[in-house]
């Protein structure tokens, strides 16, 4: 879609290769000699093969993502493309994390590289603030609608780890009224692809995932980006964070964690260069822990107050303690008339 809108005052076409859909249809498209091919390495990999995508043309390949997709182990797919292309190819690996070992392993491939970094101190984006949240795992899913309903978001991505997770908390917050639908990587394409349409069409106003949705989606509608689980490390927290505050955009993220997960908040902290400041909702406002004052405790009825209760009782007389004795086990009316007297 983006390489379509580039080209498309410059007469420079593009082709998407995509596994899962019509493998005619994209030969026949491949007919047409389009200047850029866009797929997964997979099909890409089966139309060279059958000799219908021809490399010796090919001048530049770029591997998107390139961490993600050696660490899917689709290096193996990846280094037949390599191979049959001319020596003389240019290749490009992209992502916003890089480790040394993808780094070592993209200089197999490159003469002289060049390592482009676009401002390296700042590994998120500037316009987006870090908060998280503490709360018990039970309390999770009512943190997470309130935030929901105090932030407002014209749309709001929610990050989850674990699959089997996903419909039970899409069930619990469509009960409570929101507006949810969610994406899932084992769904077939035509579903994803209505889902991820209707997303940025607007059609739902929040959209949970796993990491499915950290890369290569842009949604320049999301202000709001809310980690159910907290990230497994700094990495997917950049990733996850950079679906918002895109092209200059404001946005927040928040992350809901257990008192026991705290740490994790400290050390993205450190190892992000990042200020990821604690949250509280009080009173339906987000306020910081610090304005969050404790219930007062509750009065049963009957019960004395608590600065009652640490005084000690008055001492009887003779006289009532005599009386009392003579009222045990009388009927009510005569209880009453003794207090009368």
């Amino acid at each position: 879609r983006e390489a379509e809108i580039l080209g498309r005052d410059t007469g420079i076409t593009a082709q998407a290769l995509i596994g899962g859909a019509s493998l005619a249809r994209q030969i026949d498209r491949l007919k047409l000699h389009p200047q850029i091919v866009v797929g997964t390495p997979g099909r890409i990999v089966e139309l060279i093969k059958m000799r219908k995508l021809k490399m010796n043309h090919v001048r530049t390949i770029v591997v998107d993502e390139a961490d993600r997709m050696f660490a899917l182990g689709s290096a193996g797919e990846v280094e037949t493309i390599f191979k049959s292309a001319l020596r003389d190819c240019q290749k490009a690996f992209f992502s916003a994390t890089i480790p040394d070992e993808i780094e070592s392993l993209a200089g197999q491939w490159t003469r002289e590289p060049v390592r482009i970094r676009v401002n390296p101190s700042q590994k998120t984006p500037e316009t987006v603030q870090h908060l998280f949240l503490v709360c018990e795992e039970r309390d999770k899913i009512d943190s997470l609608r309130r935030l929901i309903r105090l932030y407002q978001p014209k749309s709001a991505i929610v990050f989850v780890n674990d699959t089997n997770d996903i419909a039970g908390i899409e069930a619990k917050l469509k009960y409570k009224g929101l507006s949810v639908r969610a994406l899932y990587g084992e769904a077939d394409k035509q579903l994803r692809a209505t889902v991820i349409n209707g997303f940025r069409e607007g059609k739902f106003q929040t959209l949970i995932a796993t990491d499915v949705a950290a890369r290569g989606l842009d949604f320049q509608e999301v202000t709001l980006v809310l980690h159910f689980d907290p990230a497994p490390d700094a990495d997917h927290y950049v990733h996850r964070v950079g679906r918002t505050g895109r092209m200059g955009r404001s946005g927040t993220t928040v992350s809901l964690v257990t008192p026991k997960q705290k740490f994790i908040m400290e050390k993205f902290e450190t190892s992000l260069g990042l200020s990821i400041k604690q949250i509280a909702m009080y009173e339906g406002r987000i306020v910081s822990p610090d304005e969050v004052r404790p219930p007062a405790p509750r009065k049963r009825n009957g019960a004395k107050t608590a600065g009652a209760a640490n005084q000690p009782a008055p001492k009887k007389t003779k006289a009532v303690r005599e009386r009392d004795r003579k009222n045990k086990g009388a009927p009510r009316w005569l209880k009453e008339k003794y207090l009368r007297d």
